[in-house]
């Protein structure tokens, strides 16, 4: 993986991505480590690897290959020669969009007055404002809907605006939630330990390793014995028709 030397980035975000190197295969692919194991390789803290990883993927650096699902984390492959161009401009990071500025673009306008931006491999639809703010909330409507917490509503909002370049795309998001759902803690004194969601998204907490699902607590030998005893003494009663419930003599 001597070629991310080469990537045209940022020195941290190239460390980075010479961490991600280690874990990929011949093509660049089936990169999955969690933001916790980025973290201790590269000493960065882990909001800072989830910047450079919005950064990297905005920049074309890093492709999703497979969204985070159940307990396995986001899957990416390392692109070592990006789509070219001024990639300062960003459209609806919002969804997780990827939106490229080139130098001489053809430009068309479709019948509901979008613009987009036609290059050789590319095009790019630029949303009017009202349009993004309206995805955007959309958007949080269903993190909210899915959020098992419903506190805070006005402070999640902006949370919600404030992570918009950290945070993967919606579906990411929601997937996060339903793992963490079936978490211990999250099912614990009837959901009391459930973060409220302004702490979770400003955490960035859909990064949160897979928790383990709540335990049936084990039976002990004591209450088996008296479930065995109750059994039998059931088969007895069964044996001799005599119905459940009739008082012994």
């Amino acid at each position: 993986m001597a070629a991310v030397w080469e990537c045209d980035v940022e020195p941290d975000a190239r460390f980075l991505l010479m961490a991600m190197a280690d874990h990929a295969d011949e093509n660049g692919g089936s990169i999955f480590p969690s933001i916790g194991r980025l973290s201790r390789k590269t000493g960065f803290h882990e909001r800072k690897v989830q910047r450079l990883l919005a950064r990297l993927r905005r920049r074309g650096f890093l492709v999703v290959t497979r969204p985070a699902a159940g307990h396995r984390p986001t899957e990416y492959r390392i692109a070592f020669d990006p789509p070219r161009g001024d990639t300062t401009c960003r459209g609806d990071t919002g969804v997780g969009a990827t939106e490229l500025c080139h130098p001489t673009p053809d430009i068309a306008v479709s019948p509901q007055g979008r613009q987009s931006f036609v290059t050789q491999n590319h095009q790019v639809t630029v949303r009017e404002p009202s349009e993004r703010r309206s995805t955007s909330s959309d958007d949080f409507d269903r993190f909210w809907t899915a959020y098992p917490k419903k506190a805070g509503k006005l402070d999640a909002q902006r949370a919600w605006g404030s992570t918009t370049r950290a945070r993967p795309a919606i579906d990411e998001v929601l997937a996060a939630v339903e793992r963490q759902k079936a978490s211990a803690a999250w099912q614990r004194d009837g959901g009391q330990f459930i973060p409220h969601p302004a702490t979770w998204l400003r955490a960035g907490r859909w990064d949160d390793e897979a928790p383990a699902a709540a335990a049936v607590p084990p039976i002990s030998p004591r209450m088996q014995e008296a479930m065995q005893r109750v059994a039998e003494r059931e088969g007895r009663r069964a044996e001799r028709g005599t119905p459940r419930g009739t008082p012994r003599r």
